[in-house]
């Protein structure tokens, strides 16, 4: 999942960014089904833009575990075999293996994090400054 994000969701984090970039826009709410990952994502690449160092956006990631609400699933995995309860208990956390993968995956396709944010979602070095006068000051 988290590496088709990487590839298949450019021109939603593209967009996203454009947004970002426009102050009239303010206040926003990034969100998604579960807020964990989508959005987790969204805003590791948002923080990376910003220059937060890595072990920040991984603390920031891993909040999810601490305010996802597993009561509002679909399904209800008591019924099921331990191996499938321990598997839907992962994917319905915020793993810091997850985005690492992610962020690992970027590195190894375009080099770094900051390629990848110029490259495939257009953030230049000046939009980087306008977001971070946006957001930062």
């Amino acid at each position: 999942l988290y590496a088709a994000m990487v590839s298949g969701s450019k021109r939603a984090f593209r967009s996203m960014f454009n947004q970002l970039l426009v102050e009239d826009n303010y206040p926003i709410v990034l969100s998604c089904v579960n807020g964990k990952d989508y959005t987790g994502f969204a805003v590791s690449l948002l923080l990376s833009a910003l220059d937060i160092p890595e072990e920040t956006i991984m603390n920031d990631y891993l909040l999810s575990n601490r305010y996802f609400d597993k009561r509002r699933t679909t399904f209800d995995p008591q019924d099921c075999c331990d191996e499938t309860q321990e598997a839907l208990s992962l994917i319905q956390s915020a793993d810091s293996r997850f985005l690492s993968y992610a962020r690992e995956y970027i590195c190894q396709q375009y080099g770094s994090i900051n390629n990848y944010l110029e490259e495939e979602l257009g953030l230049t070095p000046e939009k980087r400054r306008q977001l971070k006068q946006i957001l930062l000051h």
